[in-house]
């Protein structure tokens, strides 16, 4: 996992609880699907 990455998503993502293994699911996903840049938009629909 590259460090880099790492801490940005962590900075990121501090409103979100994600574990390790959801975390590497997903960013191989956003791999695997050749996502050139990691500033997304989740909509989280029925929160808040």
């Amino acid at each position: 996992m590259d460090i880099k990455f790492y801490k940005e998503m962590r900075d990121i993502m501090k409103a979100i609880t994600m574990s390790d293994a959801a975390y590497t699911e997903f960013k191989q996903f956003l791999d695997d699907n050749k996502v050139e840049n990691y500033n997304i938009r989740v909509n989280l629909a029925g929160i808040g």
